[in-house]
C-alpha cells in the first residue's frame, strides 16, 4: 500500500486495539438512540399531525445496522493475517537495527586503535598527528562521531615544559583549562576536526571524576574505557561519551598493572553524543519502531540513557507490543537496546482492516444521519419559524419603547440592509422609514468615511461581536451629530447571526462640551508651560484643532507699527498638505476686512464661513480651496487696549457655529489676550529696568540702594570706585551703618534728622548739598552732596535710592567751570545768531584768548598739549557733494535743534543717520544696532558722562568704529581739562550739516 492510502492507514490503524471495534459499534447505536429519544421528548405545538410509530422511523435504525454488520465482518477477517505480517516484520526491522548500532561502535574501536598507533611513536608532533588525522573525513567514514582526539598525561613536574611546546606548536594560544594545581593531569594536547574540538585544546579532561576513573580503569587493564555521561567545556549544553584508548611507551613491559601505570603516556579518544549515534540508525531503521536504551542489563526509569520518541529525561514504561530486548557490552559498559511497535505500526503493507473498519463505521453513521435529517426537517423548520417569529416581534416591541433610536440590519444579506427603524429613528435623523429601509447606515456618515469608530465598527461586524463606538453622523439637513452606537449580534438557534440591532444615542451636547474643556485645558497648560506666545502657539493650535476636528489653524498677532496682522504660527493635521497655504500667510500681512483674519479684526466678533467658495474676495481661497479646506473660522483676541490678534481656523467639514464653540473661543481669547498683554508688560518692565540700569552704570554719579530695613540691595560701578568696596561685597550688608558709622572718633550721624532715615519714615525725596560726609573703605572722609529717593510699591516703603556726588574731588574745578559756562554762553549767543542768518560762523582764533580767559590768573600756565586735527572749514559753495557709498553715523546731541537740523542734513547727502540724545541712548542704540556703524559724532561735554567715555564703552561693540568729537570750547579750555588728546578728530561749534559732512568725509577718507 502506497501514497496517501497508506499514510491514512498508519493514522488509522493505531486507534483501533482488538475490542475496539464491537466497543464503536454499541457507541454508535447508543447515540442514534439518545438522539431518537430527544426528538421525541421534546414536543412542540408544531408537531401535531405527524406519525411518531410509523414504520419510516425505524428506516435509519435499518440503514445503521446493516452497515455496521457489514464493516464488522470484513474488519475481523483482515486483522488475524495483518498482524501476523506486523510482527515478522517488525523482527527484521529490530535485528537490522542491532547490527547497525554493534558495527558503527566497532568502526570506533577501529579508529581508536589506529590513532593508539600514531600516538605511540616516541615524539608524536603536529605534523605527525595531522598527517593521521587530516585526511579522515569523520562525518562520512565514522556518522555520529563528534571527534577523535589525544590527551597527554602530564605530572606536576613535567606541566611547564609540556605547556611550553605546546604554546609554540600553536602560536601561544594554547591554555590550561581549568587552572590549578593537581598531582598529576590529563590534558588534550588534539582534537580533530578543530572546526567543533577546537575548544577542548587544553582542557584537563582529569578535572572531571567520571573521566579519571574511566582514564585509570584503561590504563590498569590495557584496554579502552567508556566514560559515563559528562559535560565538556566547549558544549556545556549536550552530554557526551568519551571513548577512551591508553597510549603506552615502546619497548617497555605492560605485564602488571604498575608496569602498565609507569609506561602509560596518554589516551587517544572518541568524542560522541548517544543520540548522534543512533538519530540517523533509529531514521532509517525504525519509522514505526520505537528504540529505548538503557545502561545495566535492567529496564529501569533511572538507567534510560536514549528514547528515540524524544522523551530525553523522562519515563514512559512501554506498553506496545511487539518488544524485543538485546544486550552488548562497550567499553567495560553493558547497554540495553528496548525495540517496541509505535501506535500505527503495519509492518510495511499497510493495516486495509483499520481503514476497512474506520470506512463502514463512517458510512454507517452518515447513512443513519441523512434519513434521521430527512424524517425531522419538517417538524423542525415549523419550530424555528414560529420561535424567530416571536423574538422578532418581542425585540422590535422593545425597542420600539426605549429612549433612544433603534435598527434593525439583516446580517444574511448582502451590505447590511435595514429591516426595521424605530419612530425615534425618524424623529433624530429625519429620514422617513421608507427612505432608509433597504439601505446600508452608512449613509448617515455622507462622505465623511475616515473616522476612528468606522474602522472599530467594521471589525465588529467582521468578528460578529457587540461593539459601542462613537461616530460623526449627518442628518437629512446636512446637520451632524455626535451618535453614540451600541450593537449587538442577534443569533438563531443554531447559533449563527442573523440580525444586528443597534441602538443611536444623540451625544452631541455630551462631546462638545468635553471637547471644549479639553480644549481648554490644553490652552491653560500651553500659555502655563511657555514663556513666549510663539513658543506656546504650536501646542496651543494643535490642541484646539485636535478637538474641535479642524484642519488648519493660524495664529495671528497684531502688528501696531504696519497697522496689519502678523501670521506668528500655523499648524496643520498630519495628512494635510498646505505647505503653499502655510508659505503664502507667513509671507503676508493682512490689513482690515483683508480675508478671514481681516474680517475679524473689522468685526471685532467671530466670523464663521461655511462655505470658503463663496467668498472669492479672500485672498487665501485658492490656497485653502487646494489644501481640501470647505469652511474657516475666526475668533478676536482683545483686551482692554484693543485686538491684539486674530485665531483663523479651515477644515474640510466645518460644523455649524454652536455655543460650545463660541464659550471656548471666548475663554481662549481671554487667555491669549491676558498673556500677550503680561508679556508686553514684562518686556517694557525689562526694557525701562535695563535702561535703568544702563544709566546707572554709565552716569558718573554714585548709586546706592537699600531695603527697608536698611540692608544694601544694589551699588553701581561708579558707588564702589568712590567709595572704594567691591560692589558684590556691600549687598546685604547694613548700608546706612557704612556711610555713617556711630563712633565718636568719626562724627555721629544725627538719627531721625539724616536724609537716609527721613526717606524711609515720610516716603519724600531729601537732597543735602553740603556738608554731608560719607565714609570710604580705608576709614577717610568723603565729601559728598546727595539725595534720597524713597521706593514705593502700592503706598508702602520698600527701600530708599541714594545719588551722590563726590564734591571733595570736583571743588576745585568748580571756579574753572563757571568761567567756562560763561564763556560757552556767549559762544552759543553767536552760534544761534549764525544759524539764524543761514551762515556758517567761524569760531574766535583759539590762539586769542576769550575776556574770560585773559582775567584768569592761571592763564598761560597750563601744560602744553599737541593740537587736535582740526581741519579749516569750508563756506557752503564748497561743501561736500552727496556721498555714493552708505556710511553709519551715530549722532550724539543734546541739544534737540541742532540733532534735527544735523540729521536732516546728512541724510541728504547719503549718510545713515541714528541719533541719539545723551549718552545712554547711544548705548542702547549700539547694543541693538546689528550692521555696522562707521563713525561716532559727539560732544565732549555730555550730561552724566564725557564724549571719551562714551567712546570707550562703544569701541568694543564696534571694533571699527572712527570719531568725531565736538565742543563750543576753546581748544585752550579743552586743554586745561585733559579733554584733548594728539590725533584726535575735533570739529569745533558753531557749524551746520554741510560742514559736518565735509568733516565726516575727510574722517572717513583718512581711515
Amino acid at each position: 500500500m502506497g501514497g496517501p492510502l497508506r499514510i491514512f492507514a498508519h493514522q488509522i490503524a493505531g486507534s483501533f486495539g482488538l475490542f475496539m471495534a464491537p466497543t464503536l459499534t454499541a457507541t454508535a447505536f447508543l447515540v442514534a438512540t439518545v438522539v431518537l429519544l430527544s426528538g421525541r421528548l421534546n414536543k412542540h405545538p408544531a408537531d401535531e399531525g405527524l406519525p411518531r410509530d410509523s414504520w419510516i422511523n425505524w428506516i435509519p435504525w435499518i440503514a445503521l445496522g446493516l452497515t455496521l454488520a457489514t464493516t464488522f465482518i470484513s474488519w475481523a477477517s483482515h486483522r488475524k493475517g495483518f498482524e501476523q505480517q506486523a510482527h515478522a516484520r517488525f523482527a527484521a526491522d529490530t535485528g537490522r537495527t542491532y547490527d547497525d548500532v554493534v558495527e558503527r561502535l566497532q568502526k570506533y574501536g577501529q579508529l581508536l586503535a589506529s590513532a593508539q598507533s600514531v600516538a605511540g611513536q616516541d615524539l608524536v608532533g603536529e605534523s605527525a598527528w595531522n598527517a593521521f588525522a587530516g585526511p579522515l573525513d569523520i562525518d562520512r567514514q565514522y556518522p555520529g562521531l563528534y571527534g577523535i582526539g589525544y590527551m597527554a598525561d602530564v605530572t606536576a613536574e613535567r606541566l611547564g615544559s609540556f605547556l611550553y611546546r605546546a604554546r609554540r606548536a600553536h602560536h601561544g594560544t594554547f591554555e590550561l583549562t581549568p587552572p590549578g594545581d593537581r598531582p598529576d593531569y590529563f590534558i588534550v594536547r588534539f582534537a580533530d576536526p578543530p572546526s567543533r574540538n577546537a575548544g577542548l585544546l587544553g582542557f584537563d579532561a582529569g578535572s572531571d571524576p567520571a573521566v579519571r576513573l574511566a582514564a585509570n580503569q584503561s590504563c590498569d587493564s590495557g584496554e579502552a574505557a567508556l566514560t559515563n555521561r559528562i559535560t565538556l567545556p566547549d558544549d556545556p549544553s549536550h552530554r557526551a561519551y568519551l571513548y577512551m584508548e591508553p597510549v603506552y611507551l615502546a619497548d617497555q613491559p605492560l605485564d602488571t598493572p604498575s608496569d602498565r601505570q609507569a609506561a602509560l603516556k596518554g589516551w587517544v579518544f572518541t568524542r560522541f553524543r548517544q543520540e548522534d549515534l543512533l538519530k540517523d540508525i533509529a531514521a532509517d531503521n525504525q519509522s514505526h519502531v520505537r528504540l529505548q536504551v538503557f545502561d545495566g542489563a535492567d529496564v529501569t526509569r533511572d538507567g534510560l540513557l536514549y528514547d528515540s520518541s524524544g522523551f530525553f529525561g523522562g519515563w514512559e514504561r512501554p506498553v506496545d507490543e511487539p518488544v524485543a530486548v538485546k544486550t552488548f557490552s562497550f567499553g567495560g559498559h553493558v547497554w540495553t537496546l528496548r525495540f517496541s511497535s509505535k501506535a500505527g505500526y503495519d509492518g510495511g503493507d499497510g493495516n486495509p482492516s483499520a481503514a476497512i473498519f474506520a470506512g463502514g463505521l463512517l458510512v454507517s453513521v452518515w447513512c443513519f444521519a441523512m434519513v434521521w435529517a430527512v424524517v425531522m426537517m419538517r417538524r423542525r423548520a415549523g419550530v424555528l419559524a414560529r420561535d424567530m417569529t416571536s423574538q422578532l416581534q418581542d425585540r422590535e416591541a422593545a425597542l420600539a419603547s426605549g429612549p433612544n433610536a433603534a435598527v434593525i440590519v439583516d446580517a444574511m444579506a448582502p451590505d447590511y440592509p435595514i429591516t426595521y427603524a424605530s419612530p425615534r429613528f425618524e424623529k433624530l435623523t429625519g429620514y422617513a422609514l421608507d427612505e432608509v429601509l433597504g439601505r446600508n447606515c452608512r449613509f448617515l456618515q455622507a462622505d465623511d468615511r475616515d473616522q476612528k469608530g468606522v474602522k472599530e465598527l467594521s471589525k465588529a461586524l467582521r468578528e460578529q461581536r457587540e461593539a459601542r463606538v462613537l461616530l460623526r453622523n449627518y442628518r437629512k439637513d446636512g446637520t451632524p451629530f455626535w451618535n453614540d452606537l451600541t450593537i449587538t449580534p442577534l443569533r438563531n438557534a443554531g447559533g449563527r447571526v442573523v440580525q444586528y440591532a443597534g441602538v443611536l444615542h444623540d451625544v452631541t451636547d455630551r462631546e462638545m462640551t468635553e471637547r471644549r474643556l479639553s480644549s481648554q485645558v490644553a490652552v491653560i497648560r500651553a500659555l502655563a508651560e511657555s514663556p513666549t506666545l510663539p513658543e506656546a502657539a504650536t501646542r496651543i493650535l494643535q490642541g484646539l484643532c485636535e478637538s474641535q476636528e479642524w484642519d488648519i489653524g493660524a495664529l495671528w498677532a497684531m502688528d501696531h507699527h504696519a497697522n496689519a496682522l502678523r501670521c506668528i504660527e500655523v499648524w496643520r493635521q498630519p495628512s494635510v498638505d498646505a505647505d503653499d497655504f502655510e508659505r503664502f500667510s507667513r509671507e503676508t500681512l493682512y490689513l482690515r476686512e483683508m480675508g478671514l483674519p481681516g474680517q475679524v479684526w473689522s468685526r471685532g466678533e467671530a466670523v464663521w464661513v461655511g462655505d470658503l467658495s463663496m467668498e472669492a474676495g479672500f485672498p487665501e481661497t485658492a490656497l485653502a480651496a487646494k489644501a481640501g479646506m470647505t469652511g474657516g473660522c475666526g475668533f478676536p483676541l482683545a483686551n482692554r487696549n484693543g485686538l491684539q490678534g486674530v485665531l483663523t481656523f479651515y477644515a474640510r467639514k466645518l460644523w455649524p457655529l454652536n455655543k460650545n464653540v463660541l464659550l471656548l473661543m471666548v475663554s481662549t481669547g481671554a487667555q491669549i489676550s491676558q498673556f500677550m498683554e503680561r508679556q508686553e508688560a514684562e518686556l517694557r518692565d525689562k526694557e525701562v529696568n535695563r535702561l535703568e540700569r544702563g544709566l546707572a552704570e554709565f552716569m558718573g554719579d554714585g548709586m546706592v540702594a537699600m531695603d527697608h530695613e536698611g540692608y544694601c540691595i544694589y551699588v553701581n560701578s561708579a558707588a564702589g570706585r568712590t567709595l572704594g568696596y567691591n560692589p558684590n561685597l556691600l549687598l546685604g550688608q547694613p548700608l546706612h551703618a557704612i556711610l555713617h558709622p556711630d563712633d565718636a572718633s568719626r562724627g555721629k550721624c544725627e538719627g531721625e534728622q539724616c536724609p537716609i532715615v527721613r526717606s524711609l519714615q515720610s516716603a519724600k525725596s531729601q537732597r543735602l548739598n553740603d556738608g554731608a560726609t560719607f565714609w570710604k573703605n580705608d576709614r577717610s572722609e568723603l565729601a559728598v552732596a546727595y539725595t534720597t529717593s524713597p521706593i514705593l510699591d502700592r503706598g508702602m516703603i520698600r527701600g530708599v535710592v541714594i545719588t551722590f556726588n563726590d564734591v571733595s574731588d570736583h571743588q576745585r574745578k568748580i571756579d574753572r567751570f563757571e568761567i567756562l559756562l560763561k564763556q560757552k554762553e556767549e559762544e552759543m549767543r553767536r552760534l544761534s545768531q549764525g544759524l539764524r542768518e543761514g551762515a556758517p560762523v567761524s569760531p574766535p582764533t583759539d590762539g586769542a584768548p576769550s575776556p574770560a580767559e585773559a582775567e584768569r590768573p592761571d592763564r598761560g600756565t597750563a601744560n602744553p598739549v599737541p593740537p587736535p586735527v582740526v581741519e579749516p572749514e569750508r563756506s557752503p559753495a564748497e561743501s561736500a557733494p552727496p556721498q555714493t557709498e552708505r556710511f553709519t553715523v551715530l549722532l550724539v546731541e543734546e541739544d534737540r535743534g541742532l540733532r534735527s537740523k544735523w540729521v536732516a542734513g546728512l541724510s541728504r547727502k547719503n549718510y545713515d543717520v541714528l541719533p541719539a540724545a545723551n549718552a545712554g541712548e547711544a548705548l542702547l542704540l549700539c547694543e541693538r544696532h546689528a550692521d555696522p556703524i562707521h563713525v561716532l559724532v559727539t560732544d565732549l561735554m555730555l550730561s552724566h558722562m564725557s564724549g571719551k567715555a562714551l567712546a570707550n564703552r562703544l569701541r568694543p561693540l564696534q571694533p571699527e568704529l572712527k570719531i568725531l568729537y565736538t565742543s563750543a570750547y576753546s581748544l585752550k579750555a579743552l586743554a586745561d581739562l585733559n579733554l584733548l588728546e594728539a590725533g584726535m578728530h575735533f570739529l569745533r561749534k558753531p557749524f551746520n550739516a554741510d560742514v559736518l559732512a565735509q568733516k565726516l568725509e575727510q574722517v572717513l577718507r583718512r581711515a
